[in-house]
């Protein structure tokens, strides 16, 4: 799952306690992967991280005249 952290909270990573999600992604990213954990839904259902939800392309319908 793909995550952020609320702007102003670093949350510590579950394997590295020292590393840390913040709310600034990694470059390149849209945010920082990671497994779907115990651990990371609970940080969610706390409110200390979100889950980033790519937009789904846009389709343009045909129009018929």
């Amino acid at each position: 799952m793909l995550v952020l952290a609320v702007p102003g909270i670093k949350v510590p990573t579950e394997e590295n306690p020292r590393a840390y999600i913040t709310d600034t992604p990694p470059s390149g990213a849209k945010g920082y992967e990671v497994p779907e954990s115990g651990y990371y839904l609970r940080r969610e259902m706390d409110g200390d991280l979100v889950r980033v939800v790519e937009a789904a392309p846009e389709t343009k319908s045909a129009k018929k005249e």
